[in-house]
């Protein structure tokens, strides 16, 4: 996680409930090392230990101090554009596993569906935690299914047109006039709509009825088509 959650606090309650937690701190969170604050040498790392968490501050073009109740303070050495240089373990993980966290963040502000308010906060969370299934499961989709090339969108709205034909129910659906005997499939009344085929018979060859979605839509003209 950021700095905007991490704290001592919370990753000893995580810690409590068996979940390790590594995020980047800010330095003057409460019961942070007050020594962290001092400013360091360009390619230097201290660190300050509790018996269940680390502090470690790392500085290459700005300081940066982390909290882990996981790793240690080892150095790994990387290949960058510079040459070979000592960085901390916990910066690579902690670069490695926001990566990913920042592009599902990205791809899911093409579709903010929990920006609707709402007086209540716990909704709206729920909302971008629906949100966050629809995304996961896509990306899932894709795992599994590696010559596929049906986008993001596309996804969703299969997801969609399913669960439309699951819990469709037509008998919550009343309208006055003539009922039909077969039950409504909801994905047949809408733009995309697949009109059915009704069958010959002995009194006529080619039957045909009106279209509920073509004599509902209006031309250019203000006419139904």
């Amino acid at each position: 996680m950021d700095n905007f959650y991490s704290s001592p606090f919370l990753f000893r309650q995580l810690l409590e409930h068996q979940t390790n937690a590594v995020g980047t701190v800010r330095v003057t969170r409460k019961n942070m090392p007050s020594d962290l604050k001092k400013k360091i040498v360009k390619g230097t790392t201290v660190a300050r230990y509790t018996h269940d968490m680390m502090a470690p501050k790392w500085r290459d073009k700005r300081e940066v101090a982390m909290l882990s109740t996981y790793h240690s303070d080892e150095m790994i050495t990387i290949q960058s554009s510079h040459g070979q240089k000592l960085k901390p373990e916990v910066i690579l993980a902690y670069n490695e596993k926001m990566g990913g966290v920042d592009l599902s963040d990205q791809q899911l502000t093409s579709y903010p569906c929990e920006r609707k308010r709402h007086k209540v906060w716990y909704k709206k969370l729920f909302r971008h935690l629906i949100n966050q299934v629809a995304f996961n499961s896509f990306m899932l989709y894709r795992k599994l299914n590696l010559n596929s090339k049906v986008s993001h969108v596309d996804f969703r709205i299969k997801i969609i047109e399913r669960l439309l034909e699951e819990y469709h129910d037509p008998t919550t659906i009343r309208r006055p006039g003539r009922h039909t005997a077969q039950p409504v499939n909801p994905l047949r009344l809408t733009s995309r709509h697949f009109p059915s085929f009704i069958p010959g018979t002995a009194g006529k060859q080619a039957p045909t009825r009106r279209c509920r979605v073509c004599c509902a839509t209006v031309g250019k003209d203000g006419k139904k088509l």
